[in-house]
């Protein structure tokens, strides 16, 4: 067998035909239009029409022109066209497939990485109203902080800093920041069965229907549907059209827009779970935790009636103090002060537990 022939085996080996299949049903959904009949994937593609049009339907006018007949390197022109319109879109260079690896088949899978960059750099438009292929792409969270908030966390004694005078911070909560932790095993031991099952009787006590009998709580979640049509009970309209059959690229479309439709109801992006953290099952927990914001946020909205998941959130309390009462305060010790004479903060109860409340 010659070299040639042993590095083609190798490389169609490297093919991937579910990936195919999505990318596929992606172009069709976008064009609006089939794949040639009885034509295979990378043979349609060869000759760059069908990847110029698609791209002139994510930003009309990207291929001014597109070569429909013609000699082998109109064709190839075309390929061309389609690798420099993709890259003035925003897909990396690193993610361009080579013209030999469609034009002669060298590197098909490279081609269907090729079209999943594509699917990712359509979130970073606005314009684009789908659909979309693959996850969405996580976002930076830039937080600014004004120089009083810095200087008052230069009093906060880090985790880091051990004890002071005995006192230490075990068991002291900092907040909900994602932590990478390697293996679904340790994921999985994240999960609160409790709180899943909260936000699963929430779910269905909003939407007047049980969840499919004998499927797994995160299977259940996991096509989007049933949390679309959760956000369309809190607020009509939110996700116009859910996608209830289809392609997996279609499923994963309507997590991305109950995603979206949870920003605009008012959920902090930080509190919002990765696509991947559903659809893959890389954190369930989080998935629940998204819930339990939301939960927060229907207090918020005075058009909603319950019933509700978790307790009220606090509301600002803005108090007065004159300068005896303050000086007073000055001489209680804080948390990290340790403890005064056997005086120590433990047993003290920092907030509410969890609970679904039916109704005001």
């Amino acid at each position: 067998m010659s070299l040639e022939r042993q590095v083609r085996n190798k490389l169609a080996g490297k093919r991937n035909a579910e990936q195919e299949g999505e990318a596929k049903e992606w172009i069709e959904s976008v064009l609006g239009s089939k794949f040639p009949p009885g034509e295979a994937y990378e043979e349609a593609l060869k000759d760059g029409i069908i990847l110029c049009k698609l791209m002139n339907k994510l930003k009309p006018g990207s291929v001014p022109k597109i070569n429909t007949t013609g000699a082998t390197f109109k064709m190839m022109e075309n390929i061309n066209m389609f690798q420099k319109a993709l890259k003035d879109y925003g897909v990396a260079d690193l993610d361009v497939f080579q013209t030999v690896d469609l034009w002669e088949g060298k590197d098909i899978s490279q081609v269907t990485m090729t079209l999943f960059a594509l699917g990712r750099e359509t979130y970073r438009h606005p314009e684009w109203n789908g659909p979309y292929l693959g996850p969405k792409p996580s976002e930076e969270n830039v937080r600014e902080f004004d120089e009083e908030t810095i200087a008052a966390g230069k009093a906060v004694i880090g985790l880091q800093a051990g004890s002071n005078k005995g006192a230490t911070q075990a068991g002291q909560n900092m907040g909900a920041g994602r932590k990478i932790i390697l293996g679904k095993n340790k994921l999985a031991g994240k999960r609160n069965a409790e709180q899943e099952g909260e936000a699963k009787e929430w779910i269905e006590s909003v939407l007047g229907s049980k969840f499919p009998p004998g499927e797994a709580y995160e299977e259940a979640l996991k096509d989007g549907i049933i949390l679309c049509k959760l956000m369309n009970k809190l607020k009509p309209g939110s996700v116009p059209k859910i996608n209830t059959t289809g392609a997996t690229f279609k499923m994963m479309e309507n997590i991305n827009m109950f995603q979206k439709a949870l920003k605009d109801y008012g959920v902090a992006d930080l509190d919002v779970f990765q696509t991947v953290d559903l659809w893959e099952g890389k954190d369930i927990s989080q998935v629940t935790m998204t819930l339990f914001a939301l939960g927060r946020e229907t207090y918020r909205h005075p058009e909603w009636n319950g019933p509700y998941l978790g307790p009220k959130p606090s509301e600002e309390n803005v108090r007065e103090f004159d300068e005896e009462t303050i000086a007073a305060g000055k001489a209680v010790i804080g948390l990290q002060a340790g403890s005064n004479k056997g005086a120590t903060q433990a047993g003290q109860n920092m907030g509410a537990g969890r609970k679904i409340i039916i109704g005001k």
